[in-house]
C-alpha cells in the first residue's frame, strides 16, 4: 500500500467533511454532489491505486472516493442495524462504523460501535470477522472484554475505534471502551498489546512500531516492536493519525482543529489550521478545556 498523502486525509478527518448528508446507493452507482451526514467521516485511508476509503458513522455506511473525485458506496444501505452478512455489502446494514484498513489482498476491515468487525471482500461480500456484538449493561464493565487468545469471532469489544494492518498482515483494533489495543494475527487469535486510556488512531512507521492517539492523557505513545510502550509526544487530545514516506508522522487534533507533523527529530509543526504553534513533540501546546 502506497503512503497516503497524509494532509489531505487527516485534515478530512478532522474537519467532518461536512456536506449535505444523504446516501449514495449501491455499489457501483454513482451519484453526483451527495455529501456526507453531519459529523463526517470517521477513519480514512488510501490504497495503492489513489481510491480514498472511510467510513461514515452518522449515514451508517462504507465509502469509496475514487481519483477522479467519484463517490461510491462500498457498504451500508443508509439505516442502523446488523444484517447482511454472506451477501452484498452495500445491501447489509451496519450500525455505527468506525474504523477502516485494507489489506494487500484487497479485502476492506470495518469496526462498528456494535462491537464487531466485518470484511468485505474484493467482490464486496460482507462476512463477520470479529466480535460477538455482546453489549455489556449500561454503565458496566461486566462482560465487555474478553477472548484473549481465543478465536477473532468469539472475542468481546467494547466501542471497537480505529484499524491498522502491519506488514504481516497482523490487524490492530483500538478497542476503546475496554481502554486497550488488540491484535488479531493472520490465524485469527486475539491478542492484547497494549493499554491505553481510550485508544483512538492507529498507526505503524517504517520500523513496524506502533503508535497509538490517547486524547484522554492528551498525547502520542509509541509501542515497539518488542512491546514496550512509551510517550512520543504531548498533544492536546490527538486523533487520527497517519505517515508519509519521509517518516514524518501527521495528527489530527481536532480541539485546536489543527493538523501537526511531527518529524522525524521529533519536531513539531501545524501544516493545516490555525489554532497552534511550532514546538518541541515533547512540550507541545495544550489548551485548557473549561
Amino acid at each position: 500500500m502506497r503512503a497516503a498523502p497524509a494532509v489531505v486525509l487527516l485534515a478530512l478527518a478532522a474537519s467532518g467533511c461536512g456536506g449535505t448528508g444523504g446516501h449514495a446507493g449501491p455499489v457501483g452507482h454513482i451519484e453526483a454532489g451527495v455529501g456526507f451526514a453531519q459529523g463526517g467521516p470517521e477513519q480514512l485511508v488510501f490504497d495503492g491505486a489513489g481510491n480514498l476509503y472511510g467510513v461514515d458513522c452518522q449515514d451508517s455506511s462504507i465509502f469509496r472516493i475514487d481519483p477522479q473525485g467519484q463517490l461510491w458506496i462500498v457498504g451500508g444501505t443508509g439505516n442502523q442495524g446488523f444484517s447482511g452478512n454472506g451477501g452484498v455489502a452495500a445491501r447489509a446494514d451496519f450500525t455505527c462504523p468506525a474504523g477502516i484498513a485494507l489489506d494487500a489482498a484487497g479485502n476492506v476491515y470495518v469496526s462498528d460501535h456494535d462491537n464487531r468487525v466485518r470484511r468485505i471482500d474484493p467482490r464486496g461480500i460482507v462476512h463477520p470477522f470479529a466480535g460477538t456484538g455482546a453489549i455489556p449493561p449500561l454503565y458496566s464493565n461486566e462482560g465487555a472484554f474478553g477472548g484473549d487468545g481465543g478465536p477473532a469471532r468469539r472475542a468481546r469489544f467494547r466501542a471497537p475505534a480505529e484499524l491498522a494492518i502491519d506488514a504481516h498482515g497482523n490487524l490492530f483494533l483500538a478497542d476503546r471502551g475496554n481502554g486497550v489495543v488488540r491484535r488479531i494475527d493472520r490465524t485469527h487469535t486475539v491478542t492484547t498489546v497494549a493499554r491505553v486510556a481510550q485508544p483512538d488512531g492507529l498507526a505503524f512507521d517504517a520500523t513496524g512500531a506502533l503508535y497509538i492517539a490517547e486524547p484522554a492523557s492528551n498525547r502520542v505513545q509509541r509501542l515497539d516492536r518488542h512491546g514496550v510502550l512509551s510517550t512520543f509526544a504531548k498533544i492536546a487530545h490527538p486523533s487520527g493519525l497517519a505517515f508519509d514516506a519521509h517518516g514524518n508522522l501527521y495528527v489530527a487534533e481536532p480541539d485546536e482543529n489543527v493538523v501537526r507533523r511531527i518529524d522525524p527529530h521529533g519536531t513539531i509543526t501545524t501544516v493545516a489550521g490555525t489554532g497552534g504553534r511550532d514546538s518541541p513533540a515533547t512540550a507541545a501546546r495544550r489548551r485548557k478545556r473549561g
